[in-house]
């Protein structure tokens, strides 16, 4: 079997700001509204009929690319992980090893009529050099999620660590985030979200700067929102 191994792109920028008090509601700029997508994409998953082993396989990825402009950057290429995944109807699991990369664990549902309860958890870990650079990076995602009559509610956590060497100088941080479902209303025929909201919310310390902050997104229609920021 042949596994792609992700590129690895780790670049130290800041940004960012988060307590559960929020401001007006306000249009999203493209960079939250990526992130709205990368939870509607969660989202799918979540809701689809059958198991899809690359959209959980790319889950843990996709909502560190929620953090937006954290400390760190990591961005994937392409990853074949249905090719070292086991599939069952109500059950995936991973063992994905290959050099610079492995992603280990599961997702797993209990199905009830129309309802499904989803247990999920996933770490990955990615490393790579390039001339007097290295990193290393491991994201462990976890959650209960509910899905009954297309809406969705629950919660999925992501724990990062890095530690990245450059210019003669180590630098570290980790990274809580949270994305919540909060009776997310979606569509699956058109893969949106149509009512309820996402909160995001992101916890980061690096050797430099901590960041805090939280993001609402509430779904008035496909494709359709309005963001508030944590104040």
């Amino acid at each position: 079997m042949k596994i792609v191994r992700p590129a690895i792109c780790l670049m130290m920028v800041l940004g960012c700001g988060s307590s559960r008090d929020f401001g007006a509601e306000r249009a999203a700029t493209p960079q939250e509204q990526a992130a709205a997508q990368a939870a509607e994409q969660s989202a799918a998953a979540l809701t689809a009929p059958n198991i899809d082993a690359d959209a959980f396989g790319a889950m843990a990825g996709r909502l560190f690319g929620m953090a937006g402009a954290t400390d760190i950057t990591l961005s994937f290429g392409p990853v074949a992980f249905g090719a070292c995944a086991t599939v069952n109807r109500d059950r995936v699991d991973f063992d994905c090893a290959t050099v610079g990369f492995s992603l280990q664990g599961f997702a797993s549902r209990t199905v009830a009529g129309d309802a499904r309860s989803w247990n999920v958890d996933l770490t990955m870990t990615t490393s790579g050099a390039w001339g007097s650079s290295a990193a290393e990076v491991t994201l462990h995602l976890s959650g209960d999620v509910m899905v009954s009559n297309g809406v969705i509610d629950g919660s999925l956590a992501l724990d990062t660590t890095a530690h990245v060497e450059a210019n003669g100088q180590a630098r570290d941080a980790a990274l809580h985030a949270s994305v919540s479902y909060n009776q997310v209303t979606f569509d699956a025929a058109q893969s949106c979200a149509t009512s309820g909201n996402i909160v995001f919310e992101l916890e980061s310390q690096s050797t430099e700067k901590s960041i805090s902050r939280a993001l609402r997104f509430s779904f008035t229609g496909c494709h359709t929102m309005t963001v508030a920021a944590s104040s």
